[in-house]
């Protein structure tokens, strides 16, 4: 991943209230979730292409929620980071990926994201954690996403620089 682009997505989020970590774990976090998601995006059939927050969590060295009073804050902020480094790419909205294990859909933090049509957007706090039901036009657009990163996770070559670093 571009280091240029995380330290400007990592001022950011710290200029929006992001002070939980610092920047050597983010950075890390942040790397190894993506990486996550795109291996998800590479290799999962698409019925089973979702992961919730809490898997996810684990695979990335977060504490459960169950331990962390944090957990919920630090995967959003990360989440966040994942997201905003996809959009600068062009690339589909990899974290659609990730779902609240009571709903099976993503949480509110998803609905804010600057990838998601104006009309579509939901505004919440990052750490208004409630569960969220989505329905209708929302429903139908993260169905589409999800098509969209399969379809991009199964063809696309161009999942890392010429480097070999991950876009």
């Amino acid at each position: 991943m571009d280091t240029n682009i995380l330290r400007r997505i990592f001022k950011k989020h710290r200029g929006e209230g992001c002070v939980i970590v610092g920047w050597e774990e983010w950075q890390e976090k942040v790397g190894k979730a993506y990486a996550e998601l795109v291996q998800i995006a590479r290799t999962a059939p698409y019925d089973r292409i979702t992961i919730t927050y809490s898997e996810l969590g684990q695979r990335i060295g977060l504490a459960p929620p169950h331990l962390s009073d944090w957990f919920h804050l630090k995967i959003a902020w990360i989440l966040y980071a994942c997201a905003a480094y996809a959009f600068e790419h062009g690339l589909p909205m990899i974290t659609a990926l990730v779902v609240n294990s009571e709903t099976h859909q993503p949480g509110k933090g998803f609905w804010g994201l600057e990838a998601i049509p104006v009309h579509l957007r939901k505004v919440a706090k990052i750490e208004d954690i409630t569960p969220f039901k989505i329905s209708g036009e929302r429903d139908a657009f993260w169905v589409e996403e999800l098509r969209r990163i399969d379809a991009w996770g199964k063809t696309s070559n161009q999942l890392s620089d010429r480097t070999g670093r991950l876009l």
